[in-house]
């Protein structure tokens, strides 16, 4: 080989260098504008969100006058899509933080999450023709994790089955996971080759596919699973399980 040859080759692999660390930092740049714009988003959501859920406080506890019980029913629906919208703008924030944001670990007591999840299913699904059927399993446990983070990933997952299945019935289960929990959706209609940001064909939600996303992501930043099982009707499996502590972590 002779030396002009070997010199065009270290030309030529210095060029393509050059070219792949721009394209990096480009790249780089487009990811931190990404992460900005979304920080802005989550900010601007917020402001008004925060005016939307006072006043919905201030409507249930009657400080504005008594309400018929029709408009108490609907005022109780703003107050669970102000919370499901919460956990959207949560869920981005997570996304965001690419698991560098720490948990908040505190004791949760299973019996009142599932109480309270149920709560918002029901809720959500009065809405879109959905019959919920729920169980929750006699010993759930008290255990360890961030509960405002897992409230939201149950939301975020439930809401999409539910959004995704008009008209079905839905099996929704709270067990006992060794010393974590894990909860079932049964008969969801979401489907695992489908089910994404675009999908929306055949009356699926096209918002189901990015709450899964933001659910997952947040059921891992938890250490646990959220799985899809099955095929039309499906079942959509969460497990999230005790954290891990040690001995100089103070729960609340």
């Amino acid at each position: 080989m002779t030396i002009a040859l070997l010199l065009a080759l270290v030309l030529g692999l210095a060029a393509a260098t050059g070219l792949l660390l721009a394209e990096r930092r480009r790249r780089a740049a487009r990811e931190q504008g990404f992460r900005h714009l979304l920080g802005l988003l989550g900010h601007e959501l917020r402001t008004p969100l925060g005016a939307v859920v006072g006043y919905h406080e201030l409507l249930v506890d009657g400080l504005l006058g008594p309400l018929p019980e029709k408009a108490r029913e609907a005022v109780l629906r703003i107050g669970t899509s102000g919370a499901q919208l919460r956990h959207l703008i949560d869920g981005l924030s997570d996304l965001m933080a690419d698991g560098r944001s720490g948990l908040d670990l505190q004791l949760v007591n299973g019996v009142e999450l599932a109480e309270t999840a149920a709560e918002s299913a029901n809720a959500l699904a009065g809405g879109r023709d959905v019959k919920l059927q729920v169980t929750v399993g006699r010993g759930l446990p008290v255990f360890v994790t961030d509960g405002a983070r897992l409230v939201a990933a149950l939301d975020l997952a439930i809401g999409a089955a539910v959004r995704a299945s008009p008209g079905a019935t839905l099996a929704l289960d709270f067990q006992g996971d060794g010393d974590g929990l894990c909860v079932r959706v049964e008969g969801t209609l979401l489907d695992p080759g489908r089910e994404g940001p675009a999908a929306g064909e055949g009356g699926v939600s096209t918002g189901a596919g990015v709450r899964l996303l933001m659910a997952s992501r947040i059921v891992a930043l938890l250490g646990g699973e959220l799985r899809l099982e099955g095929f039309r009707p499906a079942a959509l499996v969460l497990r999230v399980p005790s954290a891990p502590i040690d001995g100089s972590a103070a729960l609340e």
